[in-house]
Order: C-alpha cells, then structure tokens, then sequence
C-alpha cells in the first residue's frame, strides 16, 4: 500500500472526551497533568506503522489537547504521544551530564544581576537571548569591592566565591571585584579552603524569569559535569553525519549581529548538512560552524545551546572583550575548585578547548545554569 501524508490540524480545548471518530476523520485526545509541548502522531495500514513527525503547540498548559487527523482512504491513526514544554527560562533541548539516566535542561541565556539602587538590592534572571552578553557594557566594570556598584544598572561576570568565604549578602554571589594591584591579592575573600564548593551556588538565587523563587531547581554544573557534556557524553545526536555530536565553536547570526562561541548539541537529535555551514564537531577549530539567523533559529527549535564567547573580568575596570571576531573567548563558572586560590572553569578559543581549566576566584566569568528534566 502506497503511504500518504495526513492533513493535521491543532486544537486546544479546556474539556474534550477522548475518543477516535467513526468516520473518516479521526480524533485523538490527550489529557496532560502538565504543560504540553509536542504532539508526535503515527500512522500506517494495520500491519506496518509510520512515524509522521511532529507538531509543536504554545501555550497549553493545563489544557486538553484534541488532535485531528484525515488519513487517506485506508489509513488509521494507531498512536498519539506527547511531551511536556521545558520549563520558564529553559531551552527544549535535554542533556545528559552524567552516566546517570537523568536529564537536564540549559537557561536560556546567561545569568544576569541588575541593580537600580546601586547595589544594595539586585534583580537576578537570565538573559533575554542566549548569545546576548555586556561584555565592558552593563555596568561589568562598575561594581566596587564591597559588592557595591558606582551606576546603576546589569553585570554579567561573576567572582567565585568559596564557601570558606567571611562574605555575605550580594558578594557572597559574585557580585565584588579585584580591586589590588596583582592577580592574587587578598584571596581570603574569595574563600581559601582547597576543593570547596561555591558559598552561594547562583542556582539557588530567586531568577526572576527561570522560577521566581529561590531553590527552584536551578544549578551549576561541577567540572566533571562540564567534562562529561563536552568531552565523553553519548549524546547519541547526528550533526552533518558526525554521530555522538556535542559540540561545535561557531558563529552565529541573529538580525545581522553576528556572535562567536560554542553551540551545544542536546542529547538524541538529527541535524542535516544544509541546517549550518558546518566546520569542526568535537574538536577546536577556528569558530569555521557558521548559522545564519534562519539557522539559528531552526537549531534553538531543536534545543540546541549557545555559549557566547563573553571575556572575562581580571581588574575592577577591565574586561576581556573579543565575542566579535576570531579571537573571541569564552570562560564559564564550574560550581567546584581545585585549590586554595583556584576554581575550575570552562574555556574556549580559536583552536582551543579545556573542559576543566582553572583560574584565580577573584577574576570574573559567565554562569550558565542547567537544571534536571522532571
């Protein structure tokens, strides 16, 4: 028997019976618990089954969901499945950062903290895209010693502070600068236990648009979580033919404002040699994977992640800032560090890749934060 395409359409309904129609046209209905993200229907004759795709609806939450479908004449819809929407602030896509069996979803964007009192209370959340940085905008190059800021206004590079740490309150997350004269300096304010965690993990911080309440799942990811994403995890995804595909330095366009850094492959996708000008998969390059925004924008649909090469803070008024060119360069927080003086980090450049680099605690870095698929 020949297969045919079914016509699909989408309806949402506060309150719907399931049933299949006796007719030609036959309906399905999916009562989730919670929010409903895709829709994945399969039809075929009664002996071999086919996949058709799926559709993805907005805005379904507590709702039911009727799905119609008019196979050709001899066809039958024989199954119906669907998938929760990631939740506020996350990508779709889902990696595995462990050999666990467990999931997790990336932020949207890097973590952001803005002040309009000058730093006595601040505003935590994620921002608004996920290539967008401040690098020396913002008020990066504004903060004072006492986790003070001298304008008002978002930082996006933060201090790891060690749990050893006599600081509280807004430098306890981050939020201070190196203001001595030298790379060490007085390091007891950072902490100088050795192999500590972060005193304030910014996953426990209230995000605004990611949760809006402390401990609302949100985490950092330790060194070996980063290394098992980037160097050793089967993400069993397929990108220009490369199976077990991670990830690929690149750039990307959005709008015309193109950005350098690191695109992450989620766990269990195909990706075509025309979705990207494909360069180097699993192995540094020159940033040679190119997106244009259409790209772009189909590869975050299937839950692709962004790390834009960012810079990093290393004296209260100076920052690193390269994310428009070749030389751009990216440092991301572990939640772990390795000495007295050191913390771990994620960096990346033209050519080069280190899962678990380390760094002095007061110099200032991106966070992105990830937290587990329920």
């Amino acid at each position: 028997m020949t297969r045919k395409l079914l016509s699909v359409t989408t309806a949402l309904l506060l309150s719907v019976s399931a049933a299949w129609a006796q007719t030609a046209i036959q309906e399905v209905t999916h009562n989730p618990e919670e929010a409903v993200g895709t829709v994945s229907m399969t039809y075929g004759d009664d002996n071999t089954p086919l996949t058709v795709g799926t559709t993805t609806l907005e805005s379904v939450q507590g709702k039911k969901v009727a799905v119609t479908v008019a196979p050709a004449e001899g066809y039958k819809v024989v199954a119906v499945s669907m998938e929760k929407a990631a939740p506020e602030g996350a990508i779709r896509g889902k990696f595995s950062i462990d050999n666990t069996s467990d999931r997790y979803y990336f932020a949207k964007g890097n973590l952001q903290a803005t002040t309009s009192d000058l730093g006595e209370t601040w505003t935590w959340s994620f921002a608004e895209h996920q290539w967008d940085y401040l690098g020396s905008g913002g008020i990066n190059t504004k903060l004072t010693g006492d986790g003070k800021a001298t304008e008002n206004g978002t930082v996006d590079l933060f201090n790891w502070v060690g749990a050893s740490s006599s600081w509280t309150g807004n430098k306890a997350s981050g939020l201070s600068c190196y203001t001595v004269i030298g790379y060490l300096g007085k390091m007891d304010g950072y902490g100088v236990v050795k192999s500590e965690a972060l005193k304030n993990d910014w996953g426990n911080l209230p995000i605004t648009n990611g949760g809006n309440t402390a401990n609302s799942g949100w985490q950092t990811l330790d060194e070996k979580q980063w290394k098992y994403v980037l160097d050793t995890r089967n993400s069993g995804s397929t990108v220009n033919g490369i199976y077990n595909a991670r990830w690929t330095l690149a750039n990307i366009n959005w709008d015309g404002d193109r950005t350098w850094g690191l695109i992450l492959f989620p766990d269990g996708v195909t990706i075509k040699s025309e979705e990207a000008s494909w360069g180097t998969i699993n192995a540094a390059s020159a940033y040679t994977s190119s997106c244009s925004t259409a790209q772009w924008a189909a590869l975050e649909k299937k839950g692709c992640v962004f790390l834009p090469a960012a810079g990093e803070r290393r004296t209260a008024t100076t920052v690193s800032e390269a994310a428009k060119n070749n030389d751009a360069r990216g440092y991301y927080w572990s939640k772990k560090s390795s000495d007295t003086n050191y913390a771990y980090y994620v960096f990346f450049k033209s050519g080069d890749i280190n899962s678990n680099n380390e760094t002095y605690r007061s110099y200032a870095h991106s966070v992105r934060l990830v937290r587990k698929v329920e």
